[in-house]
């Protein structure tokens, strides 16, 4: 996560769902730490290609709110 005016997270999707991803989708994100809570999201962007080690593409999503 990237902390800021607008914190960022970084997701790893599997190949078989990265298709149905697009840039100005809505989701939501949850922590461990909070557990009961979901933040509200926007996708940022979409890889087109996997990460080096993964078999995930990187997906990064922007927090609605600040981060607390």
């Amino acid at each position: 996560m990237a902390a800021g005016s607008k914190p960022e997270v970084e997701v790893g999707v599997p190949e078989a769902f990265i298709a149905a991803i697009r840039v100005g989708d809505e989701t939501s994100v949850t922590f461990d730490i909070f557990p009961d809570e979901e933040f509200a999201a926007v996708v940022t962007e979409v890889a087109v290609a996997r990460g080096q080690s993964s078999a995930t593409y990187p997906v990064t999503v922007e927090l609605k709110k600040a981060w607390r």
